[in-house]
């Protein structure tokens, strides 16, 4: 683990509280232990903390430590301590917690699941960085999240060693009236079953036909339907089994899968959703302790981590959930900024009321004004698709809009970019843009300057006009932000350029032309025919929303083409 980098201060141990430790097991005797070795060698390293706003300091890391200081008879409870003291930041700091747990003495299986899980959610459900972010391989990784399934009571039963971490991973595969059931049948012989056998009695009883989300048409007479004597399909059906694992978990992964498809043209993402991954997704809300502000949640639905996800878990297999954030890091920092409270009324450190606030100083009173709950709101990332045409298009709106410049303009961008990125203007598009001189690559510098001397005044000046327009665009070329920086300068409107057409409607999904129409002013304008065309297919909506009567796009460009 690298080094943490923070502040070394002495902090009294009774403003030392509780972070948010993956950590649940304490056992008595370690804590014992590390008191006795506090007494006899102090603390070794450095507890880390972050100080919170109400000035205490939750524990990031050191716990174990914290305890043991506060139990010895060097510190005891009123003692002050050496501690690490962060800037706080959730998603890092939550990887620091864990990753401290992990290499310190282990945790159980069951916190090492939970924490594995908040810790895929903080690398955006990418399970090789948060492997690589916990020091773990894939495997380990992979079986602790799907313990995330496990029912409370198979959990506790594990915690307490009444069963083993191989019988607990076999019982979070089944559906938790399941897990119960099952459990009640490992616990309640004289000998505790093996993994093997207790895996081989399980099968048995798993994979019931009447809770496959799947088409069961071939099912009815198939072999490995345990029913499969009944005449009839309905029959053969219920209470039936398959004994073809295989197949059935084939069968059912094609259906997620058929399922999440059928949600593209509607989502910018969709998910199927597998056992350890809950906290890696939320509903996106406008409204409670849970909610984003009115504006933003309008703003999310364009983003590129809007969506909605499809349960592979065992309890919701095949169930859907729309409106989802896949983002929620995110979206625990727009939820914080909408239920962040008011700020107080202005006034000095020392306690004396602000001369402006109190109308004591010259001219009328004016209150600090508060800003309103859940007012700012947070640009959003849209998704690849829509960057990359925009890019394109503002690169094309670029090379026009800096070649029609007037001359001094047009010659300041030149002696900008000579100055700063002289590589990137492009000779290849130049050739193509300056068409009045013959540009065989076999000519020399001295024929070529022959050639441009003989052109009138006015076909040079179009020429060396074009010189600023033509820059690479590739990997080596001009950034992006460096193009939209220069139209910036001089005011160059996308609309001057531009309309939403129909390829341009074609990318988005269909909640991207939602939240595009009602930005505009199209769903106002269409009314309640607005809902009706949402209900048709993408591409029934789309010429729906560009045949709207009386509606005019010119003019008109959406957040997500502005730069």
């Amino acid at each position: 683990m690298k080094p943490l980098n923070g502040v070394r201060s002495k902090v009294p141990l009774s403003q030392i509280v509780k972070g948010n430790n993956p950590r649940t097991e304490f056992p008595e005797s370690y804590i014992e232990s590390l008191a006795r070795s506090i007494d006899a060698l102090d603390i070794i390293e450095d507890p880390v903390v972050y100080q919170s706003e109400d000035g205490t300091f939750p524990i990031l890391a050191g716990e174990c430590r914290i305890r043991g200081a506060r139990k010895s008879k060097r510190y005891g409870e009123s003692g002050e301590i050496w501690v690490l003291v962060r800037d706080h930041d959730e998603a890092l700091n939550g990887a620091v917690s864990l990753t401290e747990n992990v290499e310190r003495l282990g945790m159980g299986p069951v916190d090492e699941a939970h924490a594995a899980a908040k810790c895929l959610a903080d690398c955006g459900n990418d399970r090789d960085e948060a492997a690589r972010v916990l020091g773990w391989d894939r495997e380990k990784l992979d079986v602790r999240l799907a313990l995330m399934n496990a029912a409370p009571e198979v959990r506790d039963a594990l915690r307490n060693r009444k069963i083993k971490l191989g019988h607990a991973e076999l019982l979070a595969s089944m559906r938790k009236e399941s897990q119960i059931a099952a459990l009640g049948i490992l616990l309640g012989r004289d000998t505790l079953m093996t993994v093997n056998e207790f895996k081989a009695l399980i099968e048995k009883a798993a994979l019931v036909l009447d809770t496959a989300i799947f088409d069961k048409k071939d099912c009815g007479g198939c072999q490995h339907n345990s029913s499969n004597q009944a005449v009839l399909f309905a029959e053969a059906i219920s209470g039936g089994k398959c004994t073809n694992k295989s197949c059935f978990d084939g069968k059912t992964e094609a259906e997620l899968q058929a399922r999440a498809t059928s949600l593209a043209d509607e989502y910018q993402v969709v998910r199927v959703v597998r056992p350890g991954e809950n906290f890696t997704v939320v509903p996106l809300v406008a409204d409670g302790p849970k909610g984003v502000g009115e504006q933003q949640a309008k703003e999310c639905r364009s983003c590129k981590s809007f969506g909605a996800v499809v349960s592979g878990v065992p309890d919701k297999m095949g169930l859907v959930y729309k409106d989802m954030c896949l983002d929620t890091v995110c979206n625990v920092k727009m939820v914080a900024a909408h239920n962040k409270p008011p700020e107080p009324a202005n006034v000095e450190q020392k306690g004396k009321p602000d001369a402006k606030a109190t109308g004591s100083g010259k001219g009328e009173a004016r209150p600090a004004k508060a800003e309103a709950k859940g007012a700012a709101t947070a640009s959003v990332e849209p998704a690849n698709r829509v960057k990359e045409y925009r890019e394109k298009l503002w690169r094309k709106i670029f090379t026009v809009a800096v070649a029609k410049l007037d001359i001094p303009s047009n010659r300041a961008v030149l002696l900008a970019l000579c100055l700063t990125r002289p590589s990137v203007l492009d000779s290849h598009a130049l050739v193509e843009a300056v068409k009045q001189v013959d540009n065989r690559s076999t000519m020399s510098p001295a024929v070529m300057l022959k050639k441009v001397l003989s052109l009138d005044h006015k076909v040079l000046a179009e020429a060396v006009q074009q010189i600023a327009a033509n820059v690479n665009g590739g990997m080596h070329g001009l950034s992006i932000d460096d193009v939209t920086g220069i139209l910036k300068a001089f005011d160059v409107k996308v609309a001057d350029y531009w309309k939403v057409t129909k390829p341009f409607l074609e990318l988005l999904t269909k909640n991207e032309i939602d939240a595009v129409s009602e930005e505009l002013g199209v769903k106002a304008a269409l009314g309640a025919e607005f809902a009706k065309a949402r209900n048709l297919s993408k591409g029934e909506f789309i010429d729906a929303v560009l045949a709207t009567k009386g509606f005019d796009f010119a003019g008109k460009i959406p957040k997500i083409m502005t730069w």
